[in-house]
């Protein structure tokens, strides 16, 4: 009898091992976007994206996150809606019109098991910044400006799509 319940025991204990490494090693259906950033002051950082590198974004593709000023590097996340595979990015840095500079350390695309990470230099070879934004890539730095009573300061994605395909495979 003392044997039979050792090897149920055993048994049990085998079978919740497995069950927690499946879980960490699975992909999501979704990704996240985590982009560890100084802010000074409260602001919203939005994300729109594309699931075709040939269209436009649009106004409902898009995730928003609120952020909250602080002096120190803080991960800013955006989760995207399940079973959606985005292959190209607008980043959206502020829309309270602040004229100051954010600090960006990485940006990290994650699927749960898989990540990519941009950090250094990579952020400037892969994202490319428009007329509102003064890149500092010495210090990864983004000064964001007011042009001509406009304000729009975003960073756009190079192609991604094959990073993205490398995030929901196995």
């Amino acid at each position: 009898m003392k044997l039979v319940i050792l090897f149920c025991a055993f048994l049990t204990f085998l079978t919740c091992k497995n069950t927690t490494q499946t879980k960490s090693e699975k992909i999501n259906d979704y990704l996240i976007i985590d982009i560890k950033a100084k802010v000074l002051e409260d602001d919203i950082f939005e994300i729109y994206y594309s699931e075709d590198p040939k269209n436009l974004y649009l106004p409902e593709n898009k995730v928003r996150a609120n952020v909250k000023g602080r002096a120190n590097f803080q991960n800013i996340n955006f989760k995207f809606p399940n079973r959606t595979y985005p292959m190209k990015f607008r980043i959206d840095i502020g829309l309270n019109r602040n004229e100051t500079i954010i600090e960006i350390l990485e940006i990290k695309l994650s699927t749960g098991k898989n990540s990519k990470t941009f950090s250094g230099s990579e952020i400037g070879k892969n994202f490319r910044t428009n007329q509102f934004i003064e890149y500092n890539p010495s210090s990864n730095s983004f000064n964001r400006h007011i042009l001509n009573g406009a304000y729009d300061p975003f960073l756009l994605s190079l192609d991604l799509s094959d990073d993205i395909v490398n995030l929901f495979s196995d």
